[in-house]
């Protein structure tokens, strides 16, 4: 953009960019018009400001027309090209998150059956000891 508002065109009586007609860029990336300098423009030669401005093959609107649709084209402008690429990035993510849960579930599926298991296992340990406390007091 910075490019496109600070476009120039060849001769044109000294009336060659915006900072010619007054039109300024300021530090924090907006424009200041010196209404001065564009009054004096427009009154000493209005058909230059006019060629600048409305020149259909290299005039100041035509140029930004141009780089704004490489920046905002449907399909092939920057934006529209980041847009895509945030999509696909998302939905590769979407895909990962659900594959990870899928992963998660049968992780979590597998515990339960070994918690299961163990817990069986510990509540026949009492009688299991029983068992053996019996059998050894029988042996002596």
């Amino acid at each position: 953009m910075l490019g496109a508002l600070s476009y120039s065109i060849p001769g044109n009586n000294g009336i060659v960019n915006l900072a010619s007609i007054g039109v300024n860029f300021n530090n924090d990336g907006t424009l200041s018009v010196d209404s001065g300098k564009l009054t004096s423009a427009l009154s000493s030669n209005f058909s230059a400001v006019q060629n600048l401005l409305q020149n259909s093959t290299n005039g100041f609107s035509q140029n930004l027309s141009t780089v704004l649709t490489n920046i905002n084209g449907a399909g092939t402008g920057i934006l529209s090209l980041d847009a895509q690429s945030v999509t696909s990035t998302s939905q590769s993510l979407t895909k990962q998150i659900s594959d990870l849960q899928a992963a998660l579930l049968v992780q979590q599926a597998n515990l339960t059956t070994v918690y299961a298991q163990v817990n069986t296992t510990l509540q026949e340990l009492p009688l299991l000891e029983s068992q053996i406390t019996q059998q050894l007091a029988s042996v002596k």
